[in-house]
């Protein structure tokens, strides 16, 4: 018997059946399924509900059901233990919910005989030190092993993007970037995101910054809005360090991790972001590759995909 966690984004689940479907499927064939306190799905079987310490320790693997924000949800919950993580698309987008609804019992399958990939995505670590930091929590897993406070440090980790960005309303903040212990340079901007391969094509894709493909080891600098014109984003190695030193006193910067963990620095303070330990788990499934899903999502229209298959005909 395996034990598998359920979490829905909290508007989809009363537009498909599917996730009930799938509770059945999996219940009938002896499996436990589990849901943490907040989610949704308690609404309509409350007797699902497993406290995060039980969910985090004993759960095989994790289905979220929904967009690419339900995954970052997700990841708050395995992050301890790098639990996979199938993900079933309810979504629009669908970069990290590869299963569609219709290929998910086939995917369940799979995952529970072990034929699925496993497809290990690269973490950040942040760890923020100032004088004054103010947690500002939105909808989170209140689980202490994603962030620890400590003093004036905080340590937490990104699947997406690390946002370092001023405050509604403030003027620009003044950042310098050091690599390695090493002074790098200095600019004002209203912002810098610092991207894993995955969040490649989120934010920091919006920013102006490049596209890596989700088997590389990297860590991508974007600036958000510079006070320059010729500052673009940068791609550092994972096995760089980098710091960001807030260089004025009055002003309030925000720091978020994957736009739902957030924090603020009253005082002048630094961040340092490194590639994590840990990695998070996404179970694979289909015949799709990010390069598919990529063309589909964002890249190519219908006249582009007209005049592709009339390239491979020969017809041009």
């Amino acid at each position: 018997m395996s034990v598998i966690a359920i979490l829905t984004h909290h508007r989809k689940i009363e537009d498909s059946t599917i996730v009930f479907e799938v509770i059945d499927w999996l219940e009938k064939r002896g499996h436990q399924v589990i849901a943490p306190p907040a989610d949704r799905v308690l609404d309509f079987r409350p007797e699902l509900r497993a406290e995060v310490r039980k969910l985090v320790e004993e759960t095989d693997f994790l289905i979220a059901f929904g967009g690419d924000g339900t995954i970052l949800r997700a990841a708050e919950y395995v992050y301890e233990r790098e639990i996979p993580v199938l993900g079933v698309n309810l979504g629009k987008l669908g970069f990290l919910t590869r299963v569609e609804p219709q290929e998910v019992f086939e995917a369940l399958e799979a995952a529970l005989s072990g034929n699925v990939e496993r497809d290990r995505r690269m973490l950040l670590e942040c760890v923020l030190e100032s004088k004054g930091i103010a947690h500002a929590p939105r909808r989170t897993t209140s689980h202490e092993n994603w962030v620890i406070f400590k003093g004036g440090v905080v340590k937490s980790f990104a699947l997406n993007e690390c946002v370092i960005s001023k405050t509604a309303g403030e003027r620009m903040i003044s950042l310098s970037i050091f690599v390695d212990g090493e002074y790098f340079l200095s600019y004002a901007a209203d912002g810098v995101i610092f991207s894993t391969p995955t969040g490649s094509t989120a934010y920091s894709l919006s920013a102006g910054g490049p596209v890596l493909s989700p088997k590389t080891e990297a860590i991508v600098l974007t600036p958000v809005c510079p006070h320059t014109l010729f500052m673009r984003s940068i791609v550092f190695s994972s096995q760089e360090v980098l710091k960001v030193v807030v260089n004025q006193e009055d002003q309030p910067i925000s720091v978020k991790m994957d736009g739902k963990r957030v924090w603020k620095l009253e005082d002048e303070g630094e961040i340092t972001i490194r590639k994590s330990d840990r990695y998070f788990t996404l179970l694979s499934f289909g015949k799709k590759s990010f390069y598919t899903i990529f063309k589909e999502k964002l890249l190519v229209t219908k006249a582009d995909e007209s005049l592709g298959r009339r390239v491979k005909s020969g017809r041009c």
